[in-house]
């Protein structure tokens, strides 16, 4: 066994290859060799090699079921996740991962448990059959050895709604974090949930992620009722769901869903809430002011990060006159409401466009109200005040803003480069999102923006806070235009200039993720100039790269952009 785990320690491999191993029909028997492994040095306490705490078995799969069974019994009780599709639901494969899990919950009930080893009946026998795959742990061992709970992610629509209630029933009981996101698990899905969260099978969950899962009102309704049933059952001495983390992301929310969400957002019903995911549900100023009352009340003490990225209001309607001064009055209320609140994530489509509302919040984030917070994503728009912009680059108040969205023309964006650059120390920003005079639509094709251009002087100040580093290290969106305006020599210097900061060696744009010039006027030099940005590196995060309506790149700018990208160690390895 020793030479074996000296063999162990010179593989070097982690929980990604082992799963692919896992995949293969050559190296499956190295894949088993390997967890066997990982349990024996465990057991000898000998470690060599980190021992791996996730496993992938999705995907294709030259093995046999029989052969699959090996492996998932061989995995060391290090697992903290596993991920799995419609092939490992089914048949053995899925009742040794159960047997896993099973035995997973007794070592850590074994844990738990007070007392000497002897009067740990059942506790010890169970933990004393599951010996096989933790390896040899005493009692003492097991009290002092940390046990991980287990989280499974389902892979996007591997769950059939009718098989989810079965599968549930048999997980939930097992596991600390489910992931069923990108399953349409239907209301028979989430009526067994409720009935499972009811029934207080579910007490050792702590993360639930429904994102994307079809969640309707029906089905909101169900766990809702369940969470305040918990709240109700006083008698086993249960005070509310232990729930930390809950994810609904990408689900319809409108008044009445978010009527019943905040009727279980208090202290009694999910008293450990600390992260609640609401991207992209099609909030509008009315239900963020809805959820915004609750905070100011204290109804989620134990919050520590919220994230409404995406929830853009209907055409016309203000964002900012009713979401950010309601937050903005949550957070005023913080130390005693919000003590907890790390991370607030308002990264919008559309940006906030009240000028009382970002007064209010904004005056929030720069206060000490909220102790912890830390990490405050925000759109603001052309009605930002210059104080307001002068403020958030000024380190020494104390402003928790670290990503900013800025959708203004181009006199705004003089006033905040100023800001930016004259501030006696670099801001804090760590996430950086510039648009400005872009024209953009709704899906239904009705305009959300009016087009704008960007000034000369702005695109110059824009360059030169790139080269400085100051903006280079948080810059992951630049959308500009020229908005039709005629392209006169200083717009075309200005530009290169621009072009030239893309690819500055020492303060490379090394997190730029999209880069929009629609209607930018581009030359064949200026292409040329993006081709040696892509060969120094700086573009390989680059995701989106949109150079429309630009007629006057020709032939040779191409060619001089490709030969950049083929001259570059990786190319442009980001881009989608």
């Amino acid at each position: 066994i020793h030479c074996l785990l000296l063999f162990l320690k010179r593989l070097e491999i982690d929980a990604e290859p082992l799963s692919d191993l896992a995949k293969q029909r050559d190296s499956f028997g190295l894949a088993w060799l390997k967890a066997f492994l990982f349990v024996k040095m465990l057991a000898q306490d000998e470690i060599y090699v980190e021992p791996p705490t996730r496993i992938n078995l999705i995907g294709p799969s030259g093995v046999g079921v029989e052969k699959r069974f090996l492996f998932v019994n061989a995995l060391p009780l290090t697992i903290k996740q596993v991920t799995l599709d419609s092939r490992t639901l089914g048949g053995r494969a899925f009742e040794l991962l159960l047997e896993y899990l099973m035995g997973l919950m007794e070592l850590q009930i074994a844990a738990a448990l007070p007392g000497p080893a002897e009067s740990k009946t059942a506790a010890s026998s169970a933990a004393a059959a599951a010996k096989n795959r933790s390896g040899k742990l005493p009692q003492n061992d097991v009290q002092k050895r940390e046990i991980p709970g287990m989280n499974v992610l389902f892979a996007e629509n591997s769950l059939e709604p009718s098989e989810t209630p079965e599968i549930l029933e048999l997980l939930l009981p097992l596991v600390e974090g489910i992931s069923l996101k990108g399953n349409p698990i239907g209301t028979e899905g989430f009526r067994a949930l409720a009935e499972l969260v009811r029934a207080e099978r579910a007490q050792g969950l702590r993360i639930l992620n429904l994102q994307r899962t079809g969640l309707d009102s029906e089905g909101l309704e169900l766990i809702c009722e369940a969470i305040k049933d918990i709240k109700e059952n006083k008698s086993k001495g249960h005070d509310g769901w232990g729930l930390e983390c809950l994810n609904l992301s990408e689900n319809r929310i409108g008044t009445e869903e978010m009527k019943m969400l905040c009727s279980v957002l208090s202290r009694s019903t999910l008293p450990r809430l600390g992260a609640l995911h609401l991207a992209k549900c099609g909030l509008r100023c009315a239900q963020i002011d809805q959820l915004a009352g609750i905070m100011g009340k204290g109804g989620v003490r134990s919050l520590e990060l919220l994230d409404l990225e995406g929830n853009e209001p209907l055409s016309g309607e203000k964002l900012g006159s009713v979401d950010l001064g309601g937050l903005g009055r949550a957070l005023q209320n913080g130390q005693k409401a919000l003590p907890h609140l790390k991370i607030l994530n308002l990264f919008t489509d559309r940006c906030a466009d009240s000028v009382e509302g970002m007064r209010v919040f904004l005056s929030a984030v720069e206060s000490l109200k909220c102790p912890l917070l830390k990490d405050v994503n925000v759109h603001l728009g052309e009605d930002v005040s210059e104080d307001h912009l002068r403020r958030l680059c000024q380190r020494q108040n104390n402003c928790a803003v670290r990503g900013l969205r800025l959708r203004v023309e181009g006199p705004k964006l003089i006033q905040f480069l100023r800001a930016f650059m004259c501030a006696a120390e670099p801001p804090r920003f760590e996430i950086f999102d510039l648009v400005v005079g872009i024209s953009t639509v709704n899906d239904d094709g009705t305009d959300i923006g009016t087009p704008s251009c960007i000034e000369v002087r702005a695109l110059r100040m824009l360059g030169e806070a790139i080269r400085s580093g100051r903006l280079s290290s948080c810059l992951r969106t630049v959308a500009l235009s020229l908005a039709g305006l005629n392209d006169s020599p200083r717009y075309s210097e200005s530009r290169t200039n621009f072009f030239r900061a893309l690819g500055t060696k020492v303060h490379p744009v090394s997190n730029l993720a999209s880069l929009v010039l629609g209607d930018f006027g581009v030359s064949n030099e200026q292409m040329g100039l993006l081709g040696a940005a892509a060969k120094e590196g700086n573009l390989n995060a680059l995701g989106l790269l949109n150079l429309s309506r630009n007629g006057k790149i020709g032939k040779a700018g191409m060619e001089a952009f490709v030969k950049g990208i083929e001259e570059s160690e990786e190319g442009l390895p980001g881009l989608k």
